[in-house]
């Protein structure tokens, strides 16, 4: 009779996350034995909560919303930090670069974007197994057309940057335009609620928390995200709302975390 807490992390009912790998369609069977044993859960996005709720017959009570923290006052108090490169639109990507992060898809959204923007850049921030390949590929995209000059042409790899892993990205997002996301799946998507606090409009795939912060949603297509990249740029979206990150300091946090384990100690006390 000890009550049991489960905490999940990712978006584990999404179709892409048991086609990513052998070893998660185990996890996504082995969720089918321990999701009904918990006496509650705690879950990092609403997406995840109605979903599990939806596939499990859970009651709303037993499953709570809990982000992960994230340092608002620290993110808007940081002072922007100044890319290897200037560009006159900017477009920001921040992850691991692994297959579920998607950044391939990302590169080829760019590559169409800037044919239509040549003054733009964007800017990879992450590691990875990815990154080779990644590299490689950006140098085997033709030259494109510059509107600096009449006959000139640049290559891609000059507008787009490697940083790597970084420890403290905030700066990052002050000097940005725009935070792209192109997660096949995401649990919750740290990066965009750093993002929208930190000012910047969010171009995402319908992943993790995208529509409760607000972002603008796309498709996993090349096309389609180069689309919204354009209307952004030429100001023919809508503005996003103002976002404010809904927890005032970590103490708080603190307290609502004590209170998803009370939530488990109720629950097992009715069975």
């Amino acid at each position: 009779h000890v009550p049991l807490q489960l905490q999940v992390h990712t978006d584990f009912l999404s179709p892409y996350f048991k086609k990513a790998s052998v070893k998660n369609f185990i996890r996504y069977i082995a969720s089918k034995i321990t999701i009904p044993k918990a006496s509650c859960i705690r879950v990092v996005s609403k997406r995840i909560r109605d979903s599990i709720i939806a596939n499990f017959k859970l009651q709303i009570a037993n499953c709570v919303v809990l982000p992960i923290f994230v340092d608002a006052e620290k993110i808007k108090k940081a002072e922007p930090k100044l890319f290897p490169k200037k560009f006159d639109f900017t477009i920001l990507w921040v992850g691991r670069l692994e297959k579920e992060k998607n950044p391939m898809l990302a590169l080829k959204a760019f590559y169409e974007f800037q044919k239509h923007v040549p003054s733009a850049g964007i800017v990879i921030i992450g590691d990875g197994s990815k990154r080779k390949a990644l590299e490689l590929q950006v140098i085997s995209y033709p030259s494109t057309i510059s509107g600096s000059r009449a006959g000139s042409r640049d290559k891609l790899q000059d507008k787009v940057t490697f940083l790597g892993w970084q420890n403290d990205v905030a700066g990052y997002y002050k000097s940005a335009d725009v935070l792209l996301v192109t997660s096949l799946y995401e649990g919750y998507g740290l990066q965009m609620v750093e993002a929208r606090t930190a000012g910047i409009p969010v171009i995402s795939t319908d992943v993790g928390v995208a529509r409760e912060v607000g972002a603008y949603i796309t498709d996993h297509t090349a096309s389609g995200i180069a689309r919204m990249l354009s209307r952004l740029h030429d100001g023919s979206l809508s503005k996003q709302p103002e976002y404010e990150y809904p927890y005032r300091n970590k103490e708080r946090y603190l307290e609502l975390y004590k209170k998803s384990f009370e939530v488990c100690l109720r629950e097992d006390r009715k069975t």
